[in-house]
Protein backbone atom coordinates (compact mmCIF):
# COMPACT_ATOMS: atom_id res chain seq x y z
CA UNK A 1 0.00 0.00 0.00
CA UNK A 2 1.45 3.23 -0.83
CA UNK A 3 1.77 6.08 1.68
CA UNK A 4 1.70 10.05 0.92
CA UNK A 5 3.48 11.89 3.27
CA UNK A 6 3.94 15.40 4.40
CA UNK A 7 6.16 17.38 2.58
CA UNK A 8 7.55 18.26 6.00
CA UNK A 9 8.41 14.97 7.10
CA UNK A 10 10.29 14.28 3.55
CA UNK A 11 13.69 13.04 4.10
CA UNK A 12 16.47 14.40 1.96
CA UNK A 13 16.91 10.91 0.06
CA UNK A 14 13.35 10.79 -0.65
CA UNK A 15 13.02 14.45 -1.61
CA UNK A 16 15.92 13.71 -4.22
CA UNK A 17 13.91 10.45 -5.20
CA UNK A 18 11.00 12.40 -6.20
CA UNK A 19 12.74 15.06 -7.97
CA UNK A 20 14.87 13.23 -9.89
CA UNK A 21 11.45 10.65 -10.81
CA UNK A 22 9.51 13.97 -12.06
CA UNK A 23 12.79 14.90 -13.92
CA UNK A 24 12.74 11.41 -15.74
CA UNK A 25 9.37 11.69 -16.81
CA UNK A 26 10.20 14.60 -18.38
CA UNK A 27 12.57 12.74 -21.21
CA UNK A 28 9.55 10.20 -22.05
CA UNK A 29 7.66 10.77 -25.06
CA UNK A 30 4.07 12.52 -25.03
CA UNK A 31 1.17 10.56 -25.54
CA UNK A 32 -1.34 13.15 -26.22
CA UNK A 33 1.44 13.80 -28.79
CA UNK A 34 3.06 11.09 -30.12
CA UNK A 35 6.40 12.30 -32.45
CA UNK A 36 6.31 15.53 -31.18
CA UNK A 37 9.97 16.35 -29.81
CA UNK A 38 9.32 19.28 -27.80
CA UNK A 39 6.51 18.30 -25.33
CA UNK A 40 7.37 15.27 -23.41
CA UNK A 41 4.80 13.36 -20.41
CA UNK A 42 5.05 15.61 -17.62
CA UNK A 43 3.95 18.13 -20.39
CA UNK A 44 0.83 15.75 -20.84
CA UNK A 45 -0.40 16.47 -17.71
CA UNK A 46 0.01 20.02 -17.46
CA UNK A 47 -2.32 19.97 -20.99
CA UNK A 48 -4.74 17.69 -19.82
CA UNK A 49 -5.31 20.35 -16.32
CA UNK A 50 -5.23 23.10 -17.87
CA UNK A 51 -8.04 21.75 -20.89
CA UNK A 52 -10.17 20.85 -18.03
CA UNK A 53 -9.83 24.07 -16.30
CA UNK A 54 -10.40 26.21 -19.15
CA UNK A 55 -13.25 24.07 -20.48
CA UNK A 56 -16.59 25.76 -20.67
CA UNK A 57 -18.24 24.77 -17.92
CA UNK A 58 -14.54 24.26 -15.95
CA UNK A 59 -16.02 20.97 -14.85
CA UNK A 60 -12.95 20.34 -13.23
CA UNK A 61 -12.74 23.07 -11.29
CA UNK A 62 -15.87 24.89 -9.02
CA UNK A 63 -17.86 21.85 -9.68
CA UNK A 64 -18.60 18.58 -8.12
CA UNK A 65 -15.96 16.19 -9.89
CA UNK A 66 -13.10 19.05 -8.71
CA UNK A 67 -11.80 16.20 -5.72
CA UNK A 68 -12.86 12.74 -7.72
CA UNK A 69 -11.09 14.57 -11.19
CA UNK A 70 -7.69 15.43 -9.33
CA UNK A 71 -7.81 12.36 -7.51
CA UNK A 72 -7.53 9.97 -10.72
CA UNK A 73 -5.28 12.64 -12.62
CA UNK A 74 -2.62 12.53 -9.39
CA UNK A 75 -3.62 8.60 -9.46
CA UNK A 76 -2.21 8.86 -12.86
CA UNK A 77 0.77 10.96 -12.61
CA UNK A 78 2.16 8.96 -9.59
CA UNK A 79 1.38 5.62 -11.61
CA UNK A 80 3.73 6.81 -14.06
CA UNK A 81 6.67 8.06 -11.18
CA UNK A 82 6.07 4.39 -9.49
CA UNK A 83 6.88 2.95 -12.74
CA UNK A 84 10.54 4.99 -12.95
CA UNK A 85 11.47 4.70 -9.15
CA UNK A 86 8.83 1.93 -7.30
CA UNK A 87 9.84 3.72 -3.71
CA UNK A 88 8.14 7.33 -4.68
CA UNK A 89 4.89 8.44 -3.97
CA UNK A 90 3.29 12.37 -4.24
CA UNK A 91 3.78 14.38 -1.11
CA UNK A 92 0.96 16.46 0.16
CA UNK A 93 1.29 20.03 0.93
CA UNK A 94 -0.54 21.30 4.03
CA UNK A 95 -1.40 24.21 2.16
CA UNK A 96 -1.45 26.38 6.17
CA UNK A 97 1.78 24.71 7.30
CA UNK A 98 4.64 27.28 5.89
CA UNK A 99 7.30 24.16 6.72
CA UNK A 100 5.15 21.91 4.59
CA UNK A 101 6.06 24.58 1.53
CA UNK A 102 7.44 22.25 -1.49
CA UNK A 103 8.74 25.35 -3.17
CA UNK A 104 12.39 25.18 -1.27
CA UNK A 105 15.76 25.12 -1.94
CA UNK A 106 16.36 21.71 -1.47
CA UNK A 107 13.39 20.38 -3.06
CA UNK A 108 11.31 22.09 -5.87
CA UNK A 109 12.95 24.99 -6.14
CA UNK A 110 12.22 28.47 -4.62
CA UNK A 111 10.36 31.97 -6.37
CA UNK A 112 13.77 34.15 -7.04
CA UNK A 113 13.80 35.74 -9.80
CA UNK A 114 14.53 33.90 -12.36
CA UNK A 115 11.86 31.14 -11.44
CA UNK A 116 9.49 34.11 -11.72
CA UNK A 117 10.69 34.42 -15.37
CA UNK A 118 9.56 31.39 -16.07
CA UNK A 119 6.51 31.63 -14.21
CA UNK A 120 2.42 33.01 -14.80
CA UNK A 121 1.82 35.75 -12.22
CA UNK A 122 -1.44 36.04 -10.54
CA UNK A 123 -2.69 38.56 -13.34
CA UNK A 124 -3.89 36.34 -15.74
CA UNK A 125 -7.30 36.65 -16.94
CA UNK A 126 -9.54 33.63 -17.47
CA UNK A 127 -12.69 33.15 -19.37
CA UNK A 128 -15.49 30.17 -18.36
CA UNK A 129 -14.24 28.74 -15.21
CA UNK A 130 -16.76 30.33 -12.57
CA UNK A 131 -20.13 28.89 -11.79
CA UNK A 132 -21.50 32.25 -13.95
CA UNK A 133 -21.78 31.14 -17.28
CA UNK A 134 -19.42 32.99 -19.65
CA UNK A 135 -18.34 34.99 -17.16
CA UNK A 136 -14.40 36.21 -16.60
CA UNK A 137 -12.10 35.63 -13.64
CA UNK A 138 -8.98 37.97 -12.62
CA UNK A 139 -7.94 35.81 -9.66
CA UNK A 140 -7.11 31.94 -9.55
CA UNK A 141 -8.53 29.82 -6.87
CA UNK A 142 -5.82 31.37 -4.17
CA UNK A 143 -7.30 34.83 -5.15
CA UNK A 144 -5.22 38.24 -5.47
CA UNK A 145 -5.79 41.84 -5.46
CA UNK A 146 -6.36 42.55 -8.67
CA UNK A 147 -10.38 44.29 -10.15
CA UNK A 148 -12.42 44.12 -12.84
CA UNK A 149 -15.05 46.38 -13.87
CA UNK A 150 -17.61 46.39 -16.93
CA UNK A 151 -17.82 50.02 -18.05
CA UNK A 152 -20.78 49.34 -20.60
CA UNK A 153 -21.46 49.18 -24.59
CA UNK A 154 -19.21 51.39 -25.93
CA UNK A 155 -16.91 50.86 -29.27
CA UNK A 156 -13.53 51.92 -29.04
CA UNK A 157 -13.51 55.38 -30.53
CA UNK A 158 -16.67 56.58 -28.35
CA UNK A 159 -16.08 58.37 -25.28
CA UNK A 160 -16.40 56.66 -21.84
CA UNK A 161 -15.17 57.38 -18.67
CA UNK A 162 -12.29 55.62 -17.50
CA UNK A 163 -11.40 55.95 -13.21
CA UNK A 164 -9.40 55.02 -10.81
CA UNK A 165 -9.94 51.01 -9.68
CA UNK A 166 -8.38 50.84 -6.31
CA UNK A 167 -6.44 46.75 -6.05
CA UNK A 168 -7.16 44.91 -2.84
CA UNK A 169 -4.86 45.26 0.10
CA UNK A 170 -4.74 41.64 0.97
CA UNK A 171 -5.46 38.50 -1.60
CA UNK A 172 -9.34 38.50 -2.01
CA UNK A 173 -11.51 36.39 -4.50
CA UNK A 174 -12.75 39.18 -6.76
CA UNK A 175 -16.12 38.41 -8.22
CA UNK A 176 -16.45 36.79 -11.63
CA UNK A 177 -17.70 39.41 -14.32
CA UNK A 178 -20.40 38.41 -17.15
CA UNK A 179 -19.04 38.65 -20.51
CA UNK A 180 -21.66 41.01 -23.05
CA UNK A 181 -20.95 41.48 -26.51
CA UNK A 182 -19.92 45.30 -27.34
CA UNK A 183 -19.13 45.86 -23.56
CA UNK A 184 -15.34 47.73 -22.70
CA UNK A 185 -14.21 46.00 -19.09
CA UNK A 186 -11.27 48.02 -17.19
CA UNK A 187 -9.21 45.67 -15.22
CA UNK A 188 -6.25 46.51 -12.59
CA UNK A 189 -3.80 43.67 -12.32
CA UNK A 190 -1.91 43.70 -9.15
CA UNK A 191 0.64 40.47 -9.00
CA UNK A 192 0.09 39.20 -5.49
CA UNK A 193 4.02 38.38 -4.86
CA UNK A 194 5.57 41.30 -6.94
CA UNK A 195 5.58 45.08 -8.35
CA UNK A 196 3.44 43.92 -11.37
CA UNK A 197 0.43 47.13 -11.39
CA UNK A 198 -0.97 48.19 -14.55
CA UNK A 199 -4.42 48.93 -15.80
CA UNK A 200 -5.82 47.33 -19.13
CA UNK A 201 -9.06 47.89 -20.84
CA UNK A 202 -10.77 45.00 -23.38
CA UNK A 203 -13.63 44.84 -25.11
CA UNK A 204 -15.72 41.75 -26.01
CA UNK A 205 -15.55 41.67 -29.80
CA UNK A 206 -17.58 38.24 -29.99
CA UNK A 207 -19.54 35.95 -27.70
CA UNK A 208 -20.72 32.43 -28.41
CA UNK A 209 -22.33 31.57 -25.37
CA UNK A 210 -20.90 28.20 -23.99
CA UNK A 211 -17.53 28.52 -25.37
CA UNK A 212 -15.69 31.07 -26.56
CA UNK A 213 -14.92 34.66 -26.98
CA UNK A 214 -13.21 37.11 -28.81
CA UNK A 215 -11.76 40.24 -27.25
CA UNK A 216 -9.44 43.45 -28.43
CA UNK A 217 -7.46 45.27 -25.69
CA UNK A 218 -5.05 47.09 -24.79
CA UNK A 219 -3.00 48.36 -21.75
CA UNK A 220 -3.33 51.81 -20.57
CA UNK A 221 -1.73 54.54 -17.78
CA UNK A 222 -3.30 54.45 -14.58
CA UNK A 223 -6.53 56.70 -14.73
CA UNK A 224 -5.28 59.74 -12.71
CA UNK A 225 -6.37 60.94 -9.13
CA UNK A 226 -9.69 62.54 -8.93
Amino acid sequence: MRVRNNVKFLSTAEKTRFANAVLALKTQPSVLHPGDANLNRYDDYAEVHMNAMMANPGWAHKRPAFFPWHRVMLLAFENDLVAIDPSVTIPYWDWPDSASNPFTNDFLGGNGPEIQKECFNRWDMIFGNSGQPDAFDVTMASGSRSRIRDLGLFDWDEKYKVERLPVYEERVREPDMKAIDGHIYLVHFRDRDTDDNFYTLFRVEKLEPGKSVDISWKIIPAPKQR
